[in-house]
């Protein structure tokens, strides 16, 4: 693990915790990783019982926590220092992906403990880190506050975590190789191949009629879709009796990373008209080759009394 944030000033704050009183520290990220640890200078009074300690999410607007525990790990009070304050390394249960430049919360609580019976982190009592607050909440988490000139602190932290590169896209839609597409189809789509990727995941698609050498017609979208008349518009128009490769790459502007997708194909309709009766193609599958044969039957197309074509809107037939 390698450390991605921290604040370490010191000068012996602590703060008591047990029952509903709950406490946080907030900090904001400098770059998007996936958080693992976070290690507190701490220690306990008495028998607190099990000590839980998460991440939040932040409000952008009132900059306290909000929702659910992103990642949590609870403890037994024996791992804790009862001598003096002193680093204690959390390691959630599960990791969690951070954004870039956004601002989340370390949360911490002792539900079983007393005012005789504590948890408590410490730090520094003047508010020396400027990416973030110390805040309180006296209701389990349900709402919270920053306390006034009573709380003018900042608890001391380390998150460690792996700054972690994109993983390529899956599950196209058409599906990779699909055969026999009509040109109406509606959109293309794609699934990222991260189960939680941050919110600035962006992608990069490559289009084009010749595999390797794809044009990029889609710079760093955020939409794991695209309408399928505006791909095939950025190389021409569609055509029948045509393959076509795209390629999703995702990228993350944070971590400047890229993982390049695998090349899909798929191919439109083999729209092939009907052979008079004793006509064949050579070819193997029936649709390409040289005609042989003699027509004759009702399809003897020497016989046709009428033609119809249709083009541009418009159909044209011959009077006969």
């Amino acid at each position: 693990m390698a450390l991605q944030e921290s604040f370490e000033l010191y000068d012996a704050t602590g703060t008591a915790t047990y029952g509903s009183d709950w406490y946080a520290q907030t900090f904001t990220t400098e770059s998007a990783y996936s958080i693992t640890d976070i290690a507190l200078k701490c220690w306990k009074y008495g028998s607190p019982g099990n000590i839980t300690v998460s991440i939040r999410a932040v409000d952008t607007e009132t900059e306290k926590p909000t929702g659910i525990d992103k990642c949590s790990v609870t403890v037994a009070e024996g791992v804790i220092s009862s001598v003096s304050p002193t680093w204690y390394t959390f390691t959630f249960d599960t990791s969690y992906i951070l954004s870039n430049a956004t601002k989340y919360a370390i949360v911490w609580r002792a539900p079983d403990g007393s005012a005789a019976n504590y948890f408590a982190p410490f730090g520094y009592s003047s508010s020396g880190y400027v990416d973030g607050d110390f805040v309180s909440s006296s209701d389990s988490g349900s709402s919270w506050s920053f306390g006034g000139t009573a709380y003018n602190r900042d608890m001391n932290f380390r998150a460690y975590g792996e700054v972690v590169a994109p993983i390529k896209a899956k599950t196209p839609a058409p599906i990779d190789t699909f055969t026999g597409m009509t040109l109406d189809y509606q959109a293309f789509s794609w699934v990222s191949g991260t189960d939680t990727p941050p919110d600035e995941e962006v992608y990069n698609i490559y289009w084009g009629t010749t595999s390797d050498d794809l044009s990029e017609i889609v710079h760093q979208g955020s939409s794991t879709s695209m309408a399928a008349a505006y791909l095939i518009a950025a190389i021409g128009a569609g055509l029948y009796n045509e393959t076509y490769y795209w390629r999703v790459d995702t990228y993350w502007p944070s971590t400047d990373k890229t993982a390049d997708g695998d090349e899909w194909w798929f191919s439109s309709i083999d729209f092939s008209p009907p052979l008079p009766t004793g006509l064949t193609l050579t070819g193997g599958d029936g649709d390409e080759g040289d005609i042989t044969g003699t027509p004759s039957g009702l399809n003897f197309m020497t016989a046709i009394r009428k033609l119809v074509v249709a083009a541009n809107s418009k159909i044209w037939y011959e009077d006969i």
